[in-house]
């Protein structure tokens, strides 16, 4: 098993979250909701309105909470690639 060095997974578990239900989880929420979205607007008949507006509502939240982790991220690490530390620590989650 190879080791994945991220100055953002360290980051992560220094500050206390749980890597996989308060990051790698809500990452997932956030692209599972876009291919409902992308899906709804192909076939609108398998999703109500009111559910749309649920589960816009659901990915507003959710990037606002991985905003809020990676402006506090990037305060501390202001040279840190953020892209490439997330997908470091999905490479981590996968493990």
């Amino acid at each position: 098993m190879s080791v994945v060095k991220s100055e953002l997974l360290n980051w992560l578990l220094c500050m206390g979250y749980d890597v996989h239900c308060d990051f790698l989880d809500v990452l997932e929420n956030i692209e599972d909701g876009n291919a409902d979205l992308e899906e709804y607007k192909t076939n609108p008949k398998i999703y109500d309105e009111e559910e749309i507006g649920f589960l816009k509502t659901d990915i507003e939240d959710w990037e606002q909470e991985i905003l809020k982790i990676k402006w506090a991220f990037l305060k501390e690490n202001k040279n840190a690639d953020w892209e490439q530390e997330v997908e470091k620590v999905k490479k981590y989650g996968k493990e």
